[in-house]
């Protein structure tokens, strides 16, 4: 069950994107809504780190507040249950914690905010909350919103990758309530790679019949799959259409499917088929994170404990004496 969604938001034009979202995934739901605000105590001038003054410091935690406020009723008058709090020191760090410490089922975040649009598709923070959280999270791509009438986002067109596997399954369920709450047209995808076979030389007529006869066999494994998975769905409130793309590069394929159907929404698995513990996402899912566009919800399939630390978090754990 998802109960509770965490909003983290610092106050910038460009964090505020996410409400839309945040209001129609709560209606799905019918969660409650935290807003989080983090203030770091500390200014950075030109490489200088000075703490803010006490007087200025408590000017900005009442402006922080009569903000925060101000949303809460926005979604308060949409019957959201939504509370706040605000939290001194890292932006990534507290919201990490949070999450730990306050039994939070959902985060949904912006992808910029006070800092501005960088050269990267996630901010540095951004990237260390989808890393740690180990929960579902949807990254809204930022943008300003033009008027101050917030209302609830709609996903007509939602998307779900899948590869045959159970694993790849674990974002369906969440999927399909999103789908059922909008009326949805709802696409399971799956995208039929054709098979490499490396040659100093051009393919023979052998090769390419081989090739051809992978690509379909997989092709109808896909379908069959396809069709199973229809069959026990119950979609008397959303348009279920599976859908089969052939290509040569399943990133690439699945960004132009993507773009050119005006997709609303792209929902993944965190691992798929593989299941590769080394990293907490799979290629493809790392690839649309880094690339991708639209709105993007993942739901992570392993706990901290399967996922294998990378360098620089063994290198903090050990900073801090663990």
């Amino acid at each position: 069950m998802i109960d509770h969604i965490l909003v983290p938001i610092d106050g910038s034009k460009l964090a505020e994107c996410v409400l839309p979202h945040a209001i129609g995934f709560a209606k799905a739901f019918q969660a409650k809504i935290t807003l989080l605000r983090v203030m770091d105590p500390v200014l950075e001038v030109a490489g200088k780190r000075t703490p803010i003054k006490p007087f200025d410091w408590r000017m900005y935690q009442t402006e922080a507040e009569v903000y925060l406020r101000s949303i809460q009723n926005k979604l308060q008058n949409q019957q959201i249950d939504t509370e706040y709090h605000i939290l001194e020191g890292a932006f990534s760090d507290r919201i990490i914690d949070f999450v730990k410490q306050n039994d939070v089922d959902f985060v949904i975040i912006s992808s910029h905010g006070q800092s501005g649009h960088s050269g990267w598709n996630i901010s540095s923070n951004v990237q260390r909350i989808l890393i740690n959280v180990f929960k579902p999270i949807v990254i809204v791509r930022a943008t300003l919103i033009e008027n101050d009438l917030i209302v609830a986002n709609q996903y007509k067109n939602i998307v779900i990758p899948l590869d045959l596997s159970q694993r790849a399954e674990c974002a369906l369920s969440t999927v399909t309530m999103i789908a059922r709450h909008f009326h949805s047209k709802l696409v399971p995808l799956y995208l039929v790679n054709k098979p490499d076979m490396p040659s100093r030389m051009p393919l023979s007529d052998s090769d390419h019949l081989l090739l051809d006869s992978i690509t379909e066999r997989n092709r109808q494994e896909a379908e069959s799959y396809l069709t199973q998975l229809k069959n026990r769905m119950d979609c008397s409130d959303y348009t279920f259409a599976p859908h089969i793309i052939i290509c040569e590069s399943i990133a690439s394929s699945l960004h132009d499917y993507v773009a050119k159907t005006k997709v609303d929404l792209v929902a993944f698995c965190a691992h798929g088929f593989s299941g590769n513990s080394h990293l907490p996402f799979s290629s493809l899912v790392t690839n649309f994170i880094a690339f991708g566009t639209t709105p993007l919800l993942i739901i992570q399939d392993m706990t901290p404990e399967q996922v294998e630390k990378t360098m620089g978090t063994l290198s903090k754990l050990q900073q801090k004496g663990h």
